[in-house]
Protein backbone atom coordinates (compact mmCIF):
# COMPACT_ATOMS: atom_id res chain seq x y z
CA UNK A 1 0.00 0.00 0.00
CA UNK A 2 1.35 3.47 -0.54
CA UNK A 3 2.08 6.20 1.80
CA UNK A 4 -0.26 9.28 0.96
CA UNK A 5 1.44 12.12 -0.89
CA UNK A 6 1.86 16.01 -0.53
CA UNK A 7 -1.75 17.16 -1.37
CA UNK A 8 -2.33 19.01 -4.62
CA UNK A 9 -3.56 22.69 -4.96
CA UNK A 10 -7.30 21.39 -5.11
CA UNK A 11 -6.89 20.20 -1.43
CA UNK A 12 -7.58 16.48 -2.34
CA UNK A 13 -5.28 14.18 -0.99
CA UNK A 14 -3.36 11.24 -3.78
CA UNK A 15 -1.83 7.91 -2.94
CA UNK A 16 0.98 7.13 -5.28
CA UNK A 17 1.88 3.39 -5.10
CA UNK A 18 5.16 1.49 -5.91
CA UNK A 19 4.61 -0.70 -9.00
CA UNK A 20 8.33 -1.77 -9.45
CA UNK A 21 11.28 -0.91 -8.13
CA UNK A 22 12.45 2.24 -8.94
CA UNK A 23 14.88 2.31 -11.97
CA UNK A 24 16.65 5.34 -12.83
CA UNK A 25 15.68 5.57 -16.31
CA UNK A 26 13.50 2.63 -18.77
CA UNK A 27 14.09 2.72 -22.83
CA UNK A 28 11.52 1.40 -25.06
CA UNK A 29 11.81 -2.29 -24.93
CA UNK A 30 13.19 -2.74 -21.63
CA UNK A 31 10.83 -5.80 -19.73
CA UNK A 32 10.36 -6.09 -16.14
CA UNK A 33 8.50 -8.00 -13.81
CA UNK A 34 5.73 -6.57 -11.54
CA UNK A 35 4.61 -7.37 -7.74
CA UNK A 36 2.89 -10.55 -8.97
CA UNK A 37 5.26 -11.73 -11.13
CA UNK A 38 3.77 -10.67 -14.47
CA UNK A 39 6.12 -9.85 -16.96
CA UNK A 40 5.57 -6.58 -19.17
CA UNK A 41 7.28 -5.00 -21.89
CA UNK A 42 7.75 -1.06 -21.37
CA UNK A 43 7.39 0.80 -24.67
CA UNK A 44 7.02 4.39 -23.50
CA UNK A 45 5.71 6.30 -20.27
CA UNK A 46 2.04 4.96 -19.95
CA UNK A 47 2.38 1.88 -22.55
CA UNK A 48 3.08 -1.22 -21.20
CA UNK A 49 2.57 -4.50 -22.83
CA UNK A 50 1.88 -7.85 -21.09
CA UNK A 51 3.90 -10.48 -22.72
CA UNK A 52 0.90 -12.84 -21.20
CA UNK A 53 -1.47 -10.57 -23.67
CA UNK A 54 -4.27 -10.89 -20.67
CA UNK A 55 -5.78 -8.28 -18.92
CA UNK A 56 -5.87 -5.70 -17.52
CA UNK A 57 -3.10 -3.70 -19.78
CA UNK A 58 -1.45 -1.84 -16.74
CA UNK A 59 0.99 -3.33 -14.22
CA UNK A 60 -0.15 -4.41 -10.53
Amino acid sequence: MGRPAPRPVGGEPIRLELLFRPFAFLESGDELVDRDGRAWKFDAPWCWTPFDGGQPSTPS
